[in-house]
């Protein structure tokens, strides 16, 4: 009867662990508005991920305006705005919050120039004109302001 061997180590290959899948843009930006309430600068880091893998989300673009609007960073709101409408120039509601933030800002002729590109794109948009209206009734341009406040209170109709 011979000894029986020493048992012997079982080899190991060099095999690689299974990676996930990189999230896409679709499943950053669900992030983001999962985090909006709980950690904003999570979210921040979400929206952004989600507009460095796809440029033209304008869902990702609105919602990151909003956040950095509301956080006080207003210039940063309206950088992030004009990248969007450089993908997306047809869509108004761009427009209209770019508008929002340079008002916010103080630069009101800028503003009205973006109430008048939104307008462009969706002349219904009646928030769009009653801003347009207040920024010309500040401005001194009266007969512009009323028919802003005009198109606005036929839009509430």
């Amino acid at each position: 009867m011979q000894p029986a061997e020493a048992p012997r180590p079982a080899a190991r290959t060099a095999t690689t662990a299974p990676t996930a899948p990189e999230p896409d843009a679709e499943a950053w930006f669900q992030r983001g508005v999962e985090l909006e309430s709980d950690d904003p600068a999570a979210a921040e880091a979400a929206y952004r991920r989600a507009l460095a893998l796809d440029p033209a989300r304008v869902d990702a673009c609105l919602n990151l305006g909003v956040l950095l609007g509301d956080q006080g960073r207003g210039a940063e709101a309206v950088q992030v705005y004009r990248a969007g409408i450089r993908q997306a120039p047809l869509d108004a509601l761009l427009h209209y919050n770019l508008a929002v933030a340079l008002d916010d800002l103080g630069r009101h002729a800028e503003a009205l120039r973006a109430y008048d590109a939104c307008l462009a794109v969706d002349p219904t948009l009646a928030d769009a004109h009653y801003n347009a209206a207040r920024l010309h009734e500040l401005l001194g341009h009266a007969n512009q302001a009323i028919r802003h406040y005009n198109a606005y209170r036929r839009l509430q109709r």
